[in-house]
């Protein structure tokens, strides 16, 4: 996954607005239960 462009969109979120903002939008699509407000 290092090279896609998911992977890279991740790395660009990731050092604008920290990891874990990043992790946030990666596993939205998923409903994590950990992310709930």
């Amino acid at each position: 996954m290092r090279h896609t462009p998911e992977a890279m969109q991740f790395v660009t979120t990731a050092a604008r607005f920290g990891v874990q903002q990043a992790v946030k939008e990666r596993d939205s699509i998923f409903q994590d239960y950990s992310q709930a407000e």
